[in-house]
């Protein structure tokens, strides 16, 4: 911890002879009032204790507060010093105090601020404990924690130079339980402040963190149970530096929100996880890119938000996604190479989101709105649960719904999904709804359980497999359509089951005993007019029989 160390002027110290009335020459020693040249020591030399009330203006230079004492601001009253060197406890419960330099709260201070103001102009270091329950805190350059900070209520700025601003070291506490915590100028004019995580603990339960640059976290634990934490790097940092940038410590990550308002003008990482251990969000937990007021562009048409998480374990599992960029087209579109939300992933109305390589690991349900873009070969939306860095299946029933659109290119796309994957056991599976019929331009592999769609289309230019791996394994879909001259071949041990039309518009279907057309009171599903050879291998064809039983027929 650091301690700074004052020569004080002797014989100017607070007696508290007669009252606690600071503007009491009684109670001083030097039986004069402090002017703004005096050092003075505020010891437990009597049962009273200063106080600047209603009325009163106080000055002095260092002001040094030993252990048991207490200096109390209140009303109107104002105290305006050089510096605070504060081993006992002070009060600001109104009014105000302001130092032209430091503020140092030795081990065993408290300062509390309840309604009042405390300004300083250069830094100030906490080796004890600073609640704020009300009013105002503004630092003009750095705050460096090494006790406890709580902010229940009020505001706390830190203006911070470039490259600075608060530091949460080794073994202190920083916690927000409601009230706001400023970091760095709020106007978008320098976003280049650091909230550096170096140990400890940090914790957010409600309230909102508001950080005009990056927020660090390499060690300790960081935990947000609720609240709101916006991060708005706008491209100013390091380019070294991500806005979110987790490379060490515990995560305990299950309600609350956090923000990255907008991308850098750099190619700097909005998001970057590279910490050594496996983060489960949980709950409630919401990340979100754009905040869907700011429109702010990111650097190019290939580089706007971009989310920097490990392709294997460990790796950051997100709870719920949200991407909220606004103004499709000036570059506020998230790229990810691979990732895996465990909740909702939604794509807001403006908004895009670009699948680059590898999987979309999906545990929940997708709402979009906005467009999904899919533009790698290999690229692969998987309803799958990869938590545990080993894919299982997903136990609750999802689905994809939503006015956007899935596309497997940026520009002139030729479909949906390049590859699509399902391991779910629920009863239900995974319902795919969106405006749009699913069109898929690689394999299908339906690990477990049940794929719902209205219409599929299969329009690949190479040749495509459906596999429906296990005997519970199936894709119930009402059109189905094939579209690829290299032909699809289905296999397994499930079932492909079309209630409407199979239309073949080019290529060879190889059916394999696995495709079955459908039959209800509602109707029996047919093929389209195809030729001899359209469809090799078995096809099962059912017959409703009133009374609700089906008959089952196959067709070679």
């Amino acid at each position: 911890s650091n301690t700074n160390s004052y020569t004080v002027a002797a014989g100017v110290s607070w007696v508290g002879t007669t009252s606690t009335d600071w503007n009491d020459a009684t109670n001083w020693s030097t039986a004069a009032v402090p002017v703004a040249t005096d050092n003075i020591t505020i010891a437990t030399a009597s049962g009273n204790m200063p106080v600047v009330g209603t009325g009163v203006t106080a000055v002095a230079a260092i002001v040094s507060i030993s252990s048991s004492s207490t200096l109390t601001v209140s009303g109107t009253g104002s105290l305006a010093v050089t510096s605070i060197s504060n081993s006992g406890t002070i009060n600001a419960n109104s009014g105000t105090i302001s130092t032209s330099t430091t503020i140092t709260n030795n081990s065993g201070g408290n300062i509390n601020v309840a309604g009042g103001t405390i300004t300083t102009t250069t830094s100030l270091t906490n080796n004890a404990t600073i609640n704020v329950s009300g009013g105002t805190i503004t630092n003009t350059t750095i705050l460096s924690n090494n006790g406890t900070v709580t902010i229940t209520s009020g505001t706390l700025n830190v203006i911070a130079a470039s490259g600075t601003g608060i530091t949460n070291n080794t073994g202190s506490n920083f916690n927000i339980n409601g009230g706001i915590v400023n970091l760095g100028p709020q106007d978008n004019t320098a976003n280049n402040r650091i909230f550096s995580h170096a140990g400890g603990t940090l914790t957010v339960n409600s309230g909102t963190m508001n950080i005009a640059g990056v927020l660090n976290v390499s060690s300790g634990t960081f935990t947000q149970l609720g609240g709101d934490i916006n991060v708005d790097f706008n491209g100013t940092v390091s380019a070294t530096t991500a806005a979110c940038n987790f490379t060490g410590g515990t995560y305990n990550l299950s309600g609350g929100t956090i923000t990255i308002v907008d991308p850098g003008a750099t190619s700097i990482s909005a998001f970057s996880y590279t910490a050594t251990a496996n983060t489960i969000c949980t709950g409630s937990h919401t990340v979100r890119f754009g905040d869907g007021v700011s429109t702010t562009p990111g650097l190019s048409s290939t580089v706007g938000f971009t989310l920097s998480n490990t392709s294997t374990t460990p790796r950051f599992h997100f709870r719920n996604l949200t991407i909220n960029g606004t103004n499709l087209g000036i570059n506020r579109f998230v790229t990810q190479s691979d990732n895996s939300v465990l909740g909702n992933f939604i794509i807001m109305p403006g908004s895009e989101y670009r699948q680059s390589t590898n999987s979309l690991h999906l545990a929940g349900n997708m709402i979009i709105n906005g467009v999904l873009v899919a533009d790698a070969s290999n690229d692969q939306l998987a309803f799958e649960d990869f938590s545990s860095g080993v894919i299982s299946p997903v136990t609750i029933a999802q689905i994809v719904i939503g006015s956007g659109t899935i596309q497997n290119a940026t520009t002139a796309p030729t479909g949906e999904i390049t590859i699509l994957r399902v391991n779910n056991t629920n009863p239900s599976g995974v319902t795919i709804s969106m405006t749009n019929p699913l069109r898929v331009t690689g394999a299908i592999t339906i690990t477990n359980g049940i794929l719902n769609t209205t219409g599929l289309t299969l329009n690949g230019s190479s040749a495509q497999a459906v596999a429906l791996t296990a005997a519970t394994s199936s894709i119930n879909v009402t059109n189905l359509t094939l579209n690829n001259s290299l032909g699809a071949t289905l296999s397994g041990s499930g079932f492909l089951n079309v209630t409407g039309v199979y239309t073949k518009t080019a290529g060879i279907l190889a059916a394999g005993g696995r495709l079955t057309l459908k039959s209800s009171l509602a109707g029996t599903a047919r093929v389209a007019q195809v030729l001899s050879g359209d469809i090799t291998g078995t096809v099962n064809v059912e017959r409703y029989i009133p009374g609700g039983r089906r008959k089952i027929g196959r067709a070679h």
